[in-house]
């Protein structure tokens, strides 16, 4: 694992010299290190992004400038999410190991020690340029693994641990192509993150007073970019996020704006619009036709059987890992259990839901003060986060995601950028 270490080294060096950007940077760049292992003991993997996050965390710690972490607008659902993962941990019904528990503590409590550094406009134009080129490096080196048809990062991550999750899906054929992961472990959260990416950054050139890409042209060629990918990883659950997301534009602000959304609409609709109804289509298939994913009758199935094992454990679930585990070669009937549903009814029980449903409550509620066009932003970003999540898995990404992306939303506002 010596390049993690090198990695991580980097990092330790930026931080030295640069400590507050060191701390604006370490969620963007630990998006490209989502699966990745540093060390390992035993059966457990240490990842390189929860050491990114706790140094970040014990940078923002010990400076002294910064804004208050009390006014954080997320701080309550954030420490909420917290509180509940501990009780899960010790109140569930399987005792998993304690590294998923500090995995979620120091995942979810990030974006308070992220707030606390997003000080200036400087700050907000910094980890805005560190998405962009994140983005950019993810999206290159998916059209790189789509014309070399292999990914030298997974084929390092397979050499790396014996875990199985790195799997090369460039013969998992749907709709007569192969899936792309990127730098990702799986297609599907490579194709939910340029959705995402997209929402945010069209309702950032649409709206913001320090445009990102102030050439119009780069920004096109950005979006293309990420739907390209987006397709590439060819996974149904992005497409539904993405075009549930889109809702929150006014196609009518400006006659520029018109003309900008229909020739993206036309030019998608030419080029993809036969593959994106084949895709919808195949979510509420035929019961027994192949789909290369789960079917509507394999996702009742699924449900059926959480909903089963939630019974059993109600209140706590049964702990974290537990889904992961009764997946085997064994239980044929959650193979392909890729929702964020089945994890919350299995592993974390009513006290898992009611955090999550908070969560995502709060997340638009906080732009109320601000005025509609930022209220119906939130909304549907939110709406495409939440269907990204519930129709598949967005494994590597959480819902601290759209949260730190809306927590740069709100700061712009309050800086008057937006």
């Amino acid at each position: 694992m010596a390049i993690s270490f090198i990695i991580l080294f980097l990092f330790v060096c930026y931080a030295f010299y640069r400590p507050n950007r060191a701390v604006l940077a370490c969620f963007p760049i630990s998006l490209i290190f989502t699966t990745v292992p540093l060390v390992s003991f035993g059966q457990t993997n240490v990842g390189l992004n929860l050491v990114l996050y706790v140094i970040a965390i014990f940078i923002a710690t010990i400076s002294h400038s910064g804004q208050s972490l009390n006014s954080c607008p997320y701080i309550k659902p954030l420490l909420f999410f917290i509180i509940c993962f501990v009780a899960i941990f010790f109140l569930g019904a399987y005792r998993s190991s304690v590294y998923p528990l500090i995995s979620k503590i120091a995942t979810y409590s990030f974006p308070l020690f992220l707030w606390k550094k997003l000080r200036t406009k400087d700050d907000i134009h910094y980890i805005l340029c560190v998405f962009v080129l994140v983005s950019v490096l993810i999206g290159g080196y998916t059209l790189i693994e789509c014309f070399s048809g292999s990914n030298l990062w997974m084929e390092w991550l397979q050499s790396q641990t014996s875990a199985n999750i790195y799997v090369d899906h460039h013969d998992d054929i749907r709709f007569g192509f192969g899936r792309c992961n990127s730098f990702f472990h799986f297609p599907i959260p490579l194709g939910d993150y340029c959705a995402i990416i997209i929402l945010f950054f069209l309702f950032w050139q649409l709206n913001s007073k320090q445009f990102i890409f102030r050439n119009r042209v780069k920004f096109i060629v950005f979006v293309l970019l990420m739907f390209i990918s987006l397709l590439l990883s060819n996974s149904r659950a992005p497409i539904i996020a993405l075009l549930l997301g889109l809702f929150f534009v006014d196609i009518f602000k400006s006659k520029k704006t018109f003309a900008f959304l229909l020739l993206g609409g036309l030019l998608g609709c030419i080029f993809a619009g036969g593959y994106i109804i084949q895709n919808l289509q195949s979510i509420t298939g035929g019961g027994n036709e192949n789909v290369g994913g789960s079917s509507m009758d394999m996702r009742q199935v699924q449900l059926l059987y959480c909903l089963n094992e939630f019974y059993k454990n109600p209140f706590f679930g049964a702990g974290f890992n537990r889904l992961m585990e009764l997946q085997d070669e064994s239980n044929r009937d959650l193979m392909g259990a890729e929702s964020q549903a089945f994890y919350l009814l299995v592993e974390q029980g009513l006290l898992g839901i009611f955090a999550y449903i908070y969560g995502c409550v709060k997340m638009p509620t906080k732009f109320l003060l601000y005025g509609k066009k930022y209220f119906k932003f939130a909304i549907f970003f939110t709406f495409a986060w939440v269907a990204a999540d519930m129709i598949s898995l967005t494994t590597g990404l959480f819902i601290t995601f759209p949260i730190i992306l809306l927590l740069i939303v709100l700061r712009s506002i309050q800086l008057k950028i937006l």
